[in-house]
């Protein structure tokens, strides 16, 4: 995406290694935005909806994505809310979004989702970059990107 914000989800259907490492991203957010502060943290934990006017079937994406949350339930911090929809997850989106209740009766909530604001939190890793003493360039090609045995990244190369 091009986009300017980021939206930040759990639900991936049935793959399960990458609910687990949204979960593990949102973690990293909350404790980031606690690092910079409310007024300039980037990332916003406005919860997801997905509705439909129909009922959902079984091997819907949004069925299996709300059973793959479910399992890893254990895994989201305390307070968050997972529904179907139904009562409680109408009464949190009317709260949170002022959600007006239309034919989309059926689908899931999750309270544990979000959204990132891109540029700021660009900004703010330029910024903690430089702070550390991290050469940043703009407009730079990377010839190569350089990775240790272990696969973790040490770095990169530049073009030219």
């Amino acid at each position: 995406s091009w986009d300017v914000s980021r939206i930040v989800r759990a639900e991936y259907g049935t793959r399960k290694d990458l609910a687990q490492l949204a979960l593990h991203a949102m973690q990293r957010w909350r404790l980031w935005n606690a690092a910079v502060g409310s007024t300039d943290a980037p990332y916003h934990e406005s919860g997801i909806a997905m509705l439909s006017s129909d009922p959902l079937p079984p091997q819907s994406f949004e069925e299996q994505s709300f059973a793959t949350v479910s399992a890893l339930g254990g895994q989201m911090p305390k307070g968050h809310i997972l529904s179907r929809a139904g009562e409680e997850a109408f009464e949190t989106l009317r709260a949170r979004c002022g959600w007006q209740e239309t034919e989309y009766r059926h689908g899931t909530f999750n309270s544990c989702a979000g959204w990132v604001e891109a540029n700021r939190a660009i900004a703010h890793m330029r910024e903690a970059a430089a702070a550390m003493g991290v050469l940043v360039r703009d407009a730079t090609e990377v010839a190569e990107i350089l990775v240790r045995q272990d696969d973790r990244i040490l770095g990169v190369r530049l073009a030219g």
